[in-house]
């Protein structure tokens, strides 16, 4: 009988071909026993459906394959999977992110010690699309946050949490997952949902995954859209609780000079 707690992973992508076997097989081949992948496809028109089957045919109690029919966003997708994951804990990745050894048991380890304990990060690499080293992600772990109670620093220094880093004590989400109101920047409100005003987030020590940056960089149109997306999480944030406004006020000015910078940039 496994002792272990069941750990999901939850993976979403679309056409990303050339990444996605490299992902599932980072999350698959962990030294942790009691463990699923579940990864979403979302309408992918590359060969990502494909190799997503043949894994599945090789790993068939360890992975969970959902294939889109229609496209839902980053957003839709990401809940899509999240209802079919059955663990005690979430792991969150993208298809294109890769896990490296000893993550998932490490994370488990800390989370366990201490039932306040709801979000577990880690430092993580930096990789080209060819998984070259490119340098660790910068700012992705302030000086202070080793561990802390409350989500009132996330919320004062924006997402400094790396997605593909973060384990979350799936009782502590959100009934809804991730809010489908913002279409691409939904983790930071479910972060900030999931830690609540008592729950504990923290890092552990080294780096423990690998965040891959495209070549073709994220777009002004994309930057603009990630931007009213904080907006708006903190627009949402103080409005369901009033007692967060002092914090979120000077994140909100800071997001409409840069909403205000790149408008002026894109013209």
């Amino acid at each position: 009988m496994r002792s272990e707690p069941l750990v999901s992973v939850l993976v979403i992508t679309y056409n990303q071909e050339k990444f996605i076997e490299e992902a599932l097989r980072s999350a698959l081949e962990q030294d942790y026993d009691n463990l699923e992948v579940v990864v979403g496809d979302d309408a992918s028109t590359d060969r990502t459906p494909e190799i997503i089957m043949d894994l599945a045919s090789e790993y068939p109690d360890r992975l969970v394959p959902i294939l889109g029919k229609e496209r839902l966003g980053i957003t839709g997708n990401s809940n899509r999977v999240l209802r079919r994951c059955r663990g005690k804990y979430i792991a969150f990745m993208g298809g294109d992110d890769v896990f490296l050894p000893g993550k998932i048991k490490a994370q488990v380890s800390w989370l366990e010690e201490d039932e306040r304990r709801v979000i577990c990060a880690h430092q993580v690499n930096l990789t080209d699309e060819n998984g070259r080293r490119i340098g660790l992600l910068p700012n992705a772990i302030p000086p202070w946050a080793k561990e802390n109670r409350g989500n009132r620093w996330l919320i004062r220094y924006g997402n400094f949490l790396p997605g593909c880093s973060i384990m979350a004590r799936r009782s502590s989400l959100p009934i809804y997952g991730f809010d489908e109101r913002f279409p691409l920047v939904s983790d930071w409100k479910l972060w900030i949902d999931t830690i609540g005003h008592e729950g504990i987030f923290g890092f552990i020590d080294g780096v423990s995954g690998c965040y891959r940056v495209q070549a073709e960089g994220v777009t002004k149109a994309k930057k603009l859209s990630c931007i009213l997306d904080s907006l708006k999480t903190l627009a949402i944030t103080a409005w369901e609780d009033k007692r967060l406004a002092f914090i979120i006020i000077p994140s909100l000015l800071k997001r409409l000079y840069l909403l205000g910078y790149y408008k002026f940039q894109s013209r």
